[in-house]
């Protein structure tokens, strides 16, 4: 393990009462103006919160600080990330950020933690490992997407 895979699997956590949201969004492909437009169509997708540790909070603070949105003591953090079965990592390119506890301008807002393709991979196995060994879902992340797309309307 690189002191990279160490510091970000110590910093992603599934919430040890887990918030997951099996779902469907309506995805459009084919941004291309150019092209004929195209349907959306409904892609199958689950989102987990996330404990907000330490590392992930640093990381918002900071973005916060480039956005001249001065970190409060008072505001905390929900953080969720989102897995797919259309983009090829199978996870959304980023940890989503909510704002709590604050009255800043930005409370409510979502901010981004974004993620390369090979942390979008490193995220996907140690969320899929906790998710079969330690939260008691006893699923995989694909198993949880299969269950999602079952249940998506036709």
């Amino acid at each position: 393990m690189t002191l990279f895979e160490g510091v970000l699997r110590d910093a992603i956590h599934i919430d040890p009462t887990p918030v997951i949201r099996a779902g469907f969004e309506q995805v459009t492909f084919g941004g291309d103006p150019s092209l004929p437009r195209l349907e959306p169509i409904p892609v199958a997708t689950i989102s987990i919160k996330l404990v907000a540790t330490e590392a992930l909070n640093r990381l918002v603070d900071l973005i916060r600080s480039e956005e001249e949105e001065a970190p409060d003591d008072g505001a905390w953090y929900e953080f969720y990330i989102t897995f797919n079965d259309y983009t090829p990592s199978g996870v959304d390119g980023w940890i989503q950020v909510v704002v709590r506890g604050t009255a800043a301008s930005d409370a409510g807002f979502t901010h981004r933690i974004e993620l390369t393709r090979l942390e979008q991979n490193m995220v996907r196995a140690y969320i899929d490992d906790q998710c079969r060994q330690h939260m008691g879902i006893r699923q995989g992340i694909t198993d949880l997407l299969r269950a999602s797309k079952n249940r998506m309307p036709v």
